[in-house]
């Protein structure tokens, strides 16, 4: 869910999880407190607004945030890799397959051409046979 704070003029993500009925129309900032609110990121419990607004501050959220869109970043750039890995192997594999095609071509019209051609052996002289 996202509330907007007005004072500090931002969108602030929030886990809000609801045991009994619950007004969203209420005032955010009046300090009420709230059934149960988690930070998404760092998944710690807060019972108002403004310790949130606090713990969002805090150096230690602005780390967990950096640490896990670092990582995030990395698995992205990770697969990239593995992918671009994965398209040149199989180019490989291709040029080799086409090698591989050529060169049976190839040997198949050699002996198709050895067996059309008659060869020394396979002459019978007309002299030997009378």
């Amino acid at each position: 869910m996202t509330f907007h704070h007005k004072d500090f003029q931002m969108l602030i993500c929030v886990d809000i999880e609801m045991d009994g009925p619950f007004n969203l129309n209420r005032e955010i900032d009046n300090g009420d407190q709230y059934p149960y609110m988690n930070c998404l990121f760092c998944k710690k419990p807060f019972n108002n607004f403004e310790e949130f607004m606090a713990h969002e501050r805090s150096e230690e959220h602005k780390k967990v945030v950096n640490d896990k869109f670092k990582r995030m970043h990395d698995d992205i750039e990770m697969r990239a890799k593995k992918t671009e890995r994965k398209m040149l192997s199989q180019r490989k594999n291709v040029k080799r397959l086409k090698r591989m095609a050529r060169a049976a071509t190839l040997e198949q019209l050699t002996r198709k051409d050895a067996r059309d051609k008659p060869g020394p052996s396979s002459k019978k002289s007309p002299e030997k046979e009378s």
